[in-house]
């Protein structure tokens, strides 16, 4: 978005409302806490139009698309978000931006169903399938989006934000699915990738100690006994 800001484009931002996301709210409020930092920027060449938020249950049904998403989340637990983002661009935004970034590590979902599935092509907005040369399962998920920054990782856009001078954009990021008391968990696939990727600095100290507890407790006890720390966290009316 930093990236964009300086481009004399149209940006139209679009957020999917799933009501029982315990961090809608805290997303929705970051959006505009970010807008209006980057909008009072003298960098800053785009117009932000209003963010068009869309409720999980309006996006148009696909059973073809909900059923290669199916297929995926099956094999490697992809997720949920990602039928909803592949429907909304079939229904009202085709080759809306998806920024993934090159994840390093477990979660690298998107990465691993584009090398087994599919080929891609790059182009000047970034890259997209080649649908004549993938397979349906891959184009009908990820055929009608663009990937602006797959090839890009988070170390690697936290050194151009640096370079930029837009840290105090930066620390108003938000992430987490599931946060407790207000901050991030430290236990979700989003804040393990952020960990992962050297920026375990945006978290509070017991954020921290959650997330090296519960990858202890994987080592030790495998998997299904990290999921049930996690749910135990979670535990006290949170």
């Amino acid at each position: 978005m930093i990236e964009l800001s300086q481009e004399p484009i149209d940006i139209q931002p679009v957020y999917i409302l799933d009501q029982g996301r315990g961090s809608n709210q805290r997303e929705q409020a970051v959006i505009r806490t970010i807008t209006e930092l980057l909008q009072n920027r003298w960098e800053t060449r785009a117009t932000f139009l209003p963010v068009d938020v869309i409720k999980v249950e309006d996006i148009k049904e696909n059973a073809a698309i909900t059923d290669a998403w199916k297929r995926f989340h099956e094999e490697f637990e992809y997720g949920i978000q990602h039928d909803w983002i592949a429907r909304l661009a079939a229904w009202k935004y085709p080759m809306i931006e998806l920024c993934i970034e090159n994840v390093v590590g477990d979660h690298r979902q998107t990465a691993y169903f584009i090398e087994k599935y599919g080929v891609v092509k790059r182009t000047d907005h970034g890259t997209i399938i080649d649908c004549e040369k993938s397979e349906d399962v891959l184009n009908l998920v990820l055929g009608n989006v663009i990937l602006p920054i797959l090839d890009i990782t988070e170390r690697q856009m936290l050194e151009n934000v640096k370079a930029w001078g837009y840290m105090d954009v930066m620390e108003h990021i938000w992430f987490c699915h599931t946060p407790i008391d207000g901050e991030p968990c430290g236990l979700c696939n989003p804040c393990h990738t952020k960990v992962g990727s050297g920026m375990g600095w945006l978290f509070p100290a017991e954020a921290q100690r959650r997330f090296r507890r519960r990858q202890v407790i994987e080592k030790t006890l495998g998997k299904k006994a990290g999921a049930v720390y996690s749910r135990l966290c979670r535990w006290p009316g949170r």
